[in-house]
């Protein structure tokens, strides 16, 4: 028998991590400003910020 929570019996999920949000913000800032809005990778925005690619396409879907 399921209890009225949602996630009751789910496995854990992982926190997003609020440092890295911001860094990514910030890695984001820094690629537009050096390299403009058509050259703006997803993969350039996760070297600069040390995260993986998927770690901003499960925040953002596309650019």
């Amino acid at each position: 028998m399921r209890s009225g929570v949602p996630w009751a019996g789910s496995p854990a999920r992982r926190r997003r991590r609020d440092e890295a949000g911001s860094a990514i913000l910030e890695a984001t800032r820094a690629a537009l400003v050096e390299l403009g809005w058509s050259k703006l990778t997803m993969g350039d925005v996760a070297t600069r910020a040390g995260v993986a690619k998927t770690t901003l396409y499960r925040r953002w879907t596309n650019k």
